[in-house]
């Protein structure tokens, strides 16, 4: 069985991916502080299949560079 998670955990988790590998220092900091707390919010099953629906988009797009 698949595991489930909303649009907007999705959307979160996306967010806080994303701020880790920003430009910003400040960025990366907020999201290395804050993504222990939405794992523990949220469940490690979770973000795991929601990094790989990430994974599937970027490989299905095919913008692995951006």
């Amino acid at each position: 069985m698949a595991t489930e998670y909303t649009q907007a955990e999705l959307d979160e988790f996306r967010s806080l991916v994303e701020d880790g590998e920003s430009r910003s220092q400040l960025a990366r900091i907020r999201s290395r502080l804050d993504m222990p707390r939405f794992i523990k919010r949220v469940g490690k099953d979770k973000c795991d299949a929601m990094f790989e629906a990430m994974k599937r988009e970027i490989t299905t797009k095919g913008n692995c560079d951006e």
